[in-house]
């Protein structure tokens, strides 16, 4: 059985890692861009949970510029 659990493991992780794009300044941008229009508000343009709307929402937006 863990042999079958580590082999599954192994092969979703490949599976992410071949998927995963490359990171170009246009895809960096498109992020940020991203970024912006849909978390930011809460979010804050750094990430840290102070965006404007963050004052009316219970729970608070989490901090993402200190998360590991």
């Amino acid at each position: 059985m863990r042999t079958v659990v580590f082999v599954v493991v192994i092969a979703f992780t490949s599976l992410a890692r071949a998927g995963a794009p490359s990171s170009t300044p246009q895809l960096v941008e498109k992020g940020r861009n991203t970024f912006g229009i849909n978390c930011a508000a809460c979010h804050g343009t750094k990430g840290a949970g102070d965006g404007a709307a963050a004052a009316a929402l219970n729970p608070k937006p989490r901090d993402l510029a200190h998360e590991a």
